[in-house]
């Protein structure tokens, strides 16, 4: 069989131990469930990568780290918890 790349993947167990014991909810599936935006169901934490399900590819979770840190970066300024008229995370996956 011609091949012009091969992805090799050695897991696809998400490992959200932390994440569970700090209470962020989870999909039904074991993943980190969140919004858009990376937002987790509590404040303040943020999500990206494999953990998130979806394609498990590294050029992906960089992609989904640098949204997420331009979400943190965005809140840090602005908190999306101080504002009155934006919804909170849903926690759900997108």
């Amino acid at each position: 069989m011609e091949t012009d790349a091969v992805f090799i993947a050695v897991g696809y167990t998400p490992t959200t131990d932390l994440a569970e014991k700090s209470g962020v909810a989870l999909t039904p599936e074991g993943y980190i469930a969140r919004d858009e935006r990376h937002r987790t169901s509590i404040p303040g934490i943020y999500s990206a990568g494999d953990v998130e399900g979806g394609y498990k590819q590294i050029v992906t979770a960089t992609g989904q780290g640098a949204e997420a840190a331009m979400s943190i970066f965005e809140e840090i300024i602005n908190p999306y918890w101080q504002r009155e008229n934006e919804e909170k995370p849903a926690a759900s996956v997108i």
